[in-house]
């Protein structure tokens, strides 16, 4: 049977908030990885020039978390509202796709 445009929805918008969360997990442990090579390069008195390029690595890591962290507060807000949108939507309610959002969110908020 063909997903309705709501469940389609239902998908993206999961899709979104998962993707979100790997990318958020991916920028964390980058950088762990960079401040490790950072202070590796210290400890063996690198080139200045090339600790300053690895510092601003670092940064432009550490500036990227939060706006990615933004971004998916948004995605899941916009998830709750739109499960809330298609609470009374029946083939969308019993569908296996609302099944899996459903325990993601409650999944996030016992996290919580």
């Amino acid at each position: 049977m063909k997903p309705s445009e709501n469940e389609k929805k239902l998908r993206i918008n999961y899709g979104r908030c998962t993707r979100l969360e790997k990318e958020i997990a991916s920028y964390v442990k980058e950088r762990e990885t960079e401040l490790a090579k950072l202070s590796e390069m210290k400890k063996n008195n690198a080139d200045a020039y090339d600790v300053k390029q690895m510092e601003e690595v670092v940064k432009q890591t550490e500036r990227m978390i939060p706006l990615v962290e933004k971004e998916y507060d948004k995605a899941l807000n916009d998830l709750y509202d739109l499960v809330d949108s298609m609470d009374g939507d029946e083939p969308v309610t019993r569908s296996e796709q609302w099944k899996v959002v459903q325990e993601y969110l409650k999944n996030k908020e016992e996290q919580s």
